[in-house]
């Protein structure tokens, strides 16, 4: 573990996400948050850059940098020049105070343009691809201080490959958040905001609303949930979803979203930022957090933390390789930190 070569700022950066190259895992991209000390409204205003390994992690560039942090970034499996990238989160103001949105790139990253036709809201705090037609991405956008000001968050949808976007959910006021597609029935979607989860049986078209509507919020009972910060549906069972929340915790609905509950024994801590999957074993269940790495061996029943030997800052992500689930990476908070593990 070190301070890869080529990563500036090691004390103002904060990785938001990784992609591995789908046909070489020594191509990785990283999308980072720079801070730039700078108040906003109420959040920092961040800064943001991708940066680009193609070496397995020793030696690291910059490919893209802009004033909104780089969060979720995704191959195009079928073309792999072709990636997209999202841009900011519910809780940081962007430096530029109006946002960045979705990006794409067509040469294997060296350089990236704005794709924002049909989006209004350029806060994109999660981006996901259809299983099956890259085509087809979903973004949720919303922002705390821009929702104040009466730019409201949603769910938009592009059928070509981000040249055109549509607004398909937005039913409440509020920031949405998150978005996913079931990998078994990819006409179930799921979304959220800090007030509700939504699930779509229609591939986005319409949308099914799970809230508890005395105390506008979803989540298990007796729970505030916060807003969701990361999702993801099982790969055998699209009525099965797992959600990260801002208010700490992961959440295990097994009915589609309608109900939920607290799937968080043997965690400490709170802010659960990043869940992945193991595509071999839908069992294995990885999460960063606040206090740590977390791996569940039970669908989230039960969980245990993953010790490194030597104390690491705050875990933001975590991301398996796609052609070996024994090959995780993780980045911790504001310093610059990579970790890769090997062996699960």
């Amino acid at each position: 573990v070190k301070k890869d070569d080529g990563i500036a700022e090691f004390w103002e950066i904060t990785f938001r996400g990784f992609a591995v190259h789908p046909q070489n895992s020594d191509i990785v991209f990283a999308g980072a948050e720079i801070d730039t000390g700078i108040r906003g409204v109420e959040f920092s205003k961040t800064k943001g850059k991708i940066y680009k390994t193609e070496d397995g992690g020793e030696n690291w560039r910059c490919v893209w940098e802009g004033d909104n942090l780089a969060r979720f970034i995704i191959f195009d499996p079928t073309n792999p020049d072709t990636l997209y990238a999202s841009t900011g989160i519910f809780d940081r103001e962007a430096y530029n105070e109006i946002g960045v949105g979705v990006l794409k790139s067509t040469d294997g990253g060296e350089t990236w343009k704005q794709i924002n036709n049909g989006i209004d809201n350029l806060f994109i705090g999660f981006l996901e691809m259809h299983p099956t037609n890259p085509q087809i991405l979903f973004a949720a956008a919303g922002m705390v201080v821009a929702e104040r000001k009466g730019n409201f968050g949603g769910v938009y949808r592009t059928t070509d490959g981000g040249d055109h976007w549509t607004r398909v959910l937005s039913k409440d006021y509020g920031v949405y958040s998150v978005v996913t597609i079931s990998p078994s029935n990819t006409n179930v979607i799921y979304a959220g905001s800090i007030t509700a989860f939504y699930r779509s049986d229609d591939g986005g078209n319409t949308w099914q609303r799970f809230w508890k509507p005395r105390e506008h919020l979803w989540g298990p009972p007796g729970i505030t949930a916060g807003t969701p910060i990361s999702a993801v549906v099982a790969p055998d069972d699209p009525m099965t979803v797992f959600v990260n929340n801002y208010n700490g915790g992961v959440f295990k609905s097994t009915d589609g979203g309608e109900t939920w509950t607290n799937s968080s024994e043997g965690y400490t801590g709170a802010a659960m930022r990043d869940i992945a999957l193991d595509a071999d074993n839908p069992l294995i269940v990885y999460v960063a957090s606040r206090s740590g790495l977390f791996r569940s061996f039970e669908s989230g029943r039960t969980w245990a933390g993953l010790a490194f030997g030597i104390a690491y800052d705050e875990p933001c992500t975590v991301a398996l390789s796609p052609d070996n689930s024994q090959e995780l990476l993780s980045a911790t908070d504001h310093d610059g930190t990579i970790i890769k593990s090997t062996d699960g």
